[in-house]
């Protein structure tokens, strides 16, 4: 049976099965290195060549938006970046097959559902001002003739009005999803939420994030039990930083420790070696002791202190 569902399976790990074996991180590397030496395993996966080409326009429309001014301060809020790369290593997968017609009864002929989710946001994207998120194909389109409705979610960095931009995205896409497939569309919803706000610079309670990250990767690295403090960023966190690295020119110094400053309160992500000489369990409560004490000092309560022990002895 074909489920009408077109949700993409949740991944946990940092390598969807759409990338064939790569990650995200390894697409933007390979985009830095402007595709050479080639890759075979890249050029020839069609989940890699769609995840390209969606990098590729993020880095033009974040180009365009410093072009404007819209990023004129450095500390800004990069989870519209985080939450497109993460719809995009869950919908590169090549999903259902969707059939084309033929007038032989011996033709089968189909076009992948990632195909066109890429497609999609292809056609969103060439909106001014938008960037597409979450793509879905509701309707079992297995079937040809099924009704299909088709799911767009996107972020708007300028426009004169949503209602004109969801309504330019709907036109965007229906040409495009009429011109190369057979679907029996009978709607088409867009939502754009307006994304420039979280382009203005955010206040400062305490000391910048990065400030905050170093003194507190120096603190961990001294506090008794930790043989080593390893890199708590996420493939995606990683990315985020060389995107903008990418545009901007800018050399980044990453720490190990994450510090996130949402506007609910302060994250904190450490990953630690522990000697083995004592309990993991007492050296971990430890750290996270260290480092609330410090936020406390600082004037900040954290809304959340992860620590994980990543290796013992």
């Amino acid at each position: 049976m074909t489920s009408d569902s077109s949700e993409p399976a949740e991944n946990s790990g940092d390598e969807p099965e759409g990338l064939d074996g790569h990650t995200i991180e390894e697409l933007n590397d390979y985009l830095d290195r402007d595709r050479t030496p080639s890759d075979e395993s890249i050029d020839n996966s069609p989940g890699c060549q769609l995840a390209l080409a969606a990098l590729d326009r993020l880095r033009g429309l974040t180009r365009t938006i410093l072009d404007r001014d819209a990023l004129a301060e450095p500390e800004c809020d990069d989870s519209w970046v985080a939450s497109i790369l993460a719809n995009l290593t869950r919908e590169v997968s090549a999903g259902r097959d969707i059939p084309i017609t033929h007038d032989s009864p011996n033709a089968r002929l189909s076009v992948s559902e990632g195909a066109v989710r890429g497609m999609i946001r292809a056609a969103g994207d060439s909106v001014g001002g938008i960037v597409t998120g979450r793509c879905r194909l509701e309707g079992d389109v297995t079937v040809l003739g099924e009704p299909i409705i088709v799911l767009v979610e996107a972020n708007a960095f300028w426009a004169d009005s949503l209602a004109d931009a969801e309504e330019d995205v709907r036109r965007a896409v229906r040409a495009e999803i009429e011109r190369h497939t057979d679907l029996n569309i009978t709607a088409i919803d867009v939502t754009i939420e307006d994304a420039s706000a979280s382009l203005a610079p955010t206040e400062q309670q305490m000391p910048d994030p990065e400030t905050v990250s170093t003194d507190l990767t120096e603190l961990v690295q001294s506090t008794p039990g930790v043989r080593i403090v390893y890199d708590a960023a996420s493939t995606i966190g990683r990315v985020i930083d060389k995107v903008v690295d990418f545009v901007t020119g800018r050399e980044s110094d990453t720490n190990p420790v994450v510090v996130k400053d949402p506007k609910s309160g302060t994250q904190v992500r450490v990953s630690i070696g522990v000697s083995g000489d004592e309990s993991a369990s007492a050296v971990c409560r430890r750290v996270h002791d260290a480092v609330a004490a410090y936020l406390e000092q600082q004037g900040d309560e954290a809304t959340e202190i992860s620590v994980k022990v990543s290796s013992i002895g």
